[in-house]
Formats: C-alpha cells, sequence, structure tokens
C-alpha cells in the first residue's frame, strides 16, 4: 500500500502537473514540455472571424486573417521554447508553456530557489533573475514568457 508522501511525490511528476490556467487544453508535448492553449485564444479567432463578417470582408480574407495569426502565434511558441531550452541548459526545468491571447508563458520550476539574496550559484541566478525580469514573471512556479 501507497503512503501519502509517494502518493504525493507521484502527483509533482509533470504529466500528472495541472495547467497553469483554467480553461487550458493540452496540445502536443515537445521535448517533455507541454504546451497548452487557452480557451480565450479562440475567442479571439472567433472575434476576428465575426468582425470580418460584419466588415463585409469575403470568407477569403477572414481565413486569411486567421492563418496570420495562426502564424503569428507560431512564432510565439517558438519564443517561449527559446526560454524553455535555455532554462534546460541551466538546468531548470520547464513545466509547460500555455498560449494565451495576448501572448504565450512558459512556466519555469526552481528558478525561485535562486532568487535570494545570497545565490548559492551566481551565473544560474543571473540568468533565473533575466528569465524571470523578462516575462514580469517571479511570483509561485516562475515566470519567464511573454517577453
Amino acid at each position: 500500500m501507497k503512503t501519502t508522501g509517494q502518493k504525493s511525490a507521484r502527483l509533482e511528476t509533470p504529466r500528472h502537473r495541472a495547467p497553469a490556467f483554467r480553461w487550458s487544453w493540452k496540445l502536443v508535448t515537445v521535448t517533455s514540455i507541454d504546451v497548452h492553449i487557452h480557451g480565450t485564444f479562440f475567442l479571439l479567432i472567433a472575434f476576428l472571424a465575426v468582425s470580418g463578417l460584419v466588415a463585409g470582408q469575403g470568407a477569403t480574407a477572414i481565413l486569411r486573417s486567421t492563418l496570420l495569426i495562426l502564424a503569428i502565434f507560431t512564432s510565439v511558441v517558438l519564443h517561449e521554447f527559446g526560454h524553455a531550452l535555455m532554462a534546460r541548459r541551466f538546468g531548470v526545468r520547464t513545466l509547460d508553456i500555455t498560449l494565451l491571447p495576448i501572448g504565450g508563458i512558459a512556466r519555469l520550476e526552481n528558478c525561485l530557489l535562486y532568487t535570494s539574496p545570497s545565490p548559492r550559484d551566481p551565473l544560474r541566478y543571473l540568468v533565473c533573475r533575466l528569465l524571470l525580469e523578462k516575462g514580469g514573471g517571479g511570483g509561485g512556479g516562475g515566470g519567464g514568457g511573454g517577453g
């Protein structure tokens, strides 16, 4: 029979971790990093489509603007993977990446261990602070995305 400690340790693995945001769904896993999309992203696409219809644009123009948004968010995903892979190089694990209508967020795991006034490893401290400040993060679970 498993003890409570073993059960909670099992739930802490990346595969059992909940996404950062409610209304987020997993799209894909790349290099053991889950990529989620937030439900409001679909609202953005619907808004653009309805705006195009109201403005009298044809279906081709609406399809073109939707493809443009998808292309932009493809580059956002690549940008967030840049944060994630650089963090991995310095021993910081990325929990997941979430796409929002305003951009993407890469959640980093253990940067908060290196934000004390007397860091154990100055280079890791510098990299983590840059990753956190870049995305305006620094709260629970890390930051590093969106910038």
